[in-house]
């Protein structure tokens, strides 16, 4: 091979190997990089972003910066910024995607790429900005243009819109810099209402000023939470006057002092400009602000309407009482107990009677008495002294006693008195009451007998047999079915048995008539009902003069009952069965 040759193959064995060498050291890394991040817009980590520039045609401009991991406005103005809306635009960010790139070069300006929207997020080492032009035909996706790209790309609308807030969005909206739960006590003056709040052991709300009373915990929980958590609706700058905004002599002002002592104060002026909101400010800020008339609206018109009017605590679980005791002015004290399932397990529910005889109590009764105890409601509030000063004796004192602990309440209803009025444990603040709600729980012992003829549980029941106008129904369970006997045999819905099992151990007596035998009567009901245990407990109902009288077998003793069971309760039953064995063999 001459030396010639030998040169130009050199020459070309070096060019070969030149353009390996390029290949693999430039072309294909770039390749590589752009298939590993094909689609992305972003590449920067959102945990890496310290700063973040979204500038927009005509010079709007808006900068944010990261310091010690709060999140600040740094232009058009120095403030603090939202984090929830930061953090959905750099996960925005790290998750929007191109849907396709252009498939022919044109000019910029027909994307609407030469004055664009332009999103920069930048790391310690790194920025990278996005350019977003004009919506497509469809409206769908944005021209988006990554930094150093030659050809826009297509992106959904949905995700770059997430890339733009405006700076309204972008600023922190709160109120006040702390949560809720860091708030121990508050303090509102305005119109007829100046009150202070202390929050309690359990986190309800007591009144200490002007009064010391228990707070309605939903009342008080309204009106506190309606500044705590309310937003700024607009922002005006920082004031030339306060006076053009009534923040010279606020409407109101409400105060939230910390646990560790540190107290915000929101001042409330006048209704700005068309009547969406109240100008507000922070006491000692710089900027006001709007807030949403409902924040005003949650302010009660007086202190009454803040105090807790419930002669009965709602801590007080009445399932956990075990003990009820009344003292009634010139009767017997009447004493009931209930019982439990284990010496430290809850009442299990079964109330007896202990004074001034034992004997088996209602419970259905009693937890009627219970419910209208806690039910009782102020009409309005007398001091302790005022009450002392007339001088009467109480008409009714009320023991509940739960886990050892007793509380007392003492009612005083006088008969020449309108209205009534209840003393509660560990206050100095009588409850004004209706002789109504007192009248609901002036009761003897009499009316927590037991007055159930059939004392048993529907759980237990086994069989049903009721003789109406000569006609039998007969209806058991038999293992996991429901059978009806008598007048034809068919299979039974559970729901129709346990209709008629509910009606008949529903059924209570009125009133006692004391002891005698009953009159012979054509066609009595007769109603017996069996037991898992094999008992069978019989009652034969009968009318006289009107009166539906009913009497248990074996005792001498005739109960009135209600009309409405053996007129209208008892036949509904009893016609429930028909239907729901209609069409079996």
């Amino acid at each position: 091979m001459s030396k010639g040759r030998l040169a130009v193959s050199l020459a070309l064995l070096g060019a070969v190997a030149g353009g390996y060498l390029y290949y693999d050291r430039v072309i294909l890394p770039a390749r590589e990089r752009e298939e590993r991040a094909a689609g992305h817009l972003f590449t920067l980590a959102a945990a890496a972003v310290n700063k973040i520039e979204i500038a927009r045609p005509g010079g709007d401009h808006v900068a944010l910066e990261r310091k010690n991991n709060v999140w600040w406005i740094t232009r058009p103005v120095d403030t603090r910024a939202d984090a929830d809306t930061v953090k959905r635009l750099l996960e925005s960010a790290a998750g929007a995607k191109s849907e396709r790139g252009m498939d022919e070069p044109r000019l910029l300006e027909e994307y609407g790429l030469t004055d664009p929207v332009r999103v920069t997020l930048a790391s310690p080492g790194a920025t990278e900005t996005l350019s977003i032009g004009a919506l497509n035909p469809s409206g769908a996706s944005y021209y988006a243009l990554t930094e150093g790209a030659r050809r826009p790309r297509l992106a959904p609308k949905s995700d770059l819109e997430r890339l733009m807030p405006s700076l309204f969005d972008l600023r922190d909206k709160r109120l006040f810099s702390r949560g809720l739960e860091e708030v121990k006590s508050v303090k509102f003056t305005g119109g007829a209402l100046n009150v202070e709040m202390v929050r309690d052991e359990a986190g309800g709300w007591r009144l200490i000023a002007p009064v010391g009373a228990r707070a309605d915990d939903a009342a008080a929980g309204a009106m506190i939470d309606a500044f705590m958590e309310a937003r700024a609706a607009g922002f005006y700058g920082k004031p030339a006057s306060l006076a053009l905004y009534g923040l010279d002599n606020p409407m109101m002002a409400f105060t939230a002092v910390y646990d560790d002592g540190v107290e915000e104060t929101l001042l409330v002026g006048v209704v700005t400009e068309g009547g969406q909101g109240r100008y507000a400010m922070r006491k000692n800020g710089q900027e006001v602000t709007r807030v949403p008339l409902a924040v005003v609206e949650a302010v009660p018109a007086s202190e009454m309407a803040l105090r807790n009017r419930k002669l009965v605590s709602s801590d007080l679980n009445v399932y956990d009482i075990n003990r009820l005791t009344l003292w009634r002015e010139g009767a017997v004290a009447v004493e009931l107990d209930r019982k439990r399932k284990a010496p430290d397990g809850p009442p299990d529910g079964q109330w007896t009677i202990v004074k001034p005889a034992t004997a088996p109590a209602d419970a259905v009764e009693v937890d009627r008495f219970l419910r209208e105890l806690t039910a009782i409601e102020a009409e309005s509030f007398l001091q302790h002294d005022a009450m002392a000063g007339r001088d009467v004796s109480p008409s009714l004192e009320i023991d509940l006693t739960s886990e050892g602990d007793t509380l007392r309440f003492t009612f005083f209803c006088p008969p020449r008195e309108a209205q009534c009025w209840a003393m509660a444990p560990n206050s100095s603040w009588g409850l004004v009451i209706s002789r109504d709600s007192f009248a609901k729980l002036d009761a003897g012992w009499e009316s927590f007998q037991d007055r159930r003829l059939f004392p048993l549980e529907a759980a237990n029941v086994t069989r049903v047999i009721v003789t109406r106008l000569g006609q039998v129904f007969d209806v058991r369970v038999e293992g996991e079915r429901w059978k009806l006997d008598k007048p034809q045999a068919a299979d039974l819905d559970q729901l129709a048995f346990n209709r008629l099992v509910w009606t008949v151990l529903g059924l209570r007596a009125d009133v006692r008539l004391g002891r005698g035998a009953p009159r012979v009567v054509k066609n009595p009901i007769t109603i017996a009902v069996h037991d898992k245990t094999g008992q069978v407990m019989t009652v034969v109902i009968r009318k006289e003069r009107g009166v539906y009288l009913a009497q248990s077998a074996g005792k001498n003793e005739s109960l009135v009952i209600p009309r409405e069971f053996a007129e209208e309760h008892l036949i509904k039953a009893l016609e429930g069965l028909l239907p729901a064995a209609a069409g079996q063999p």
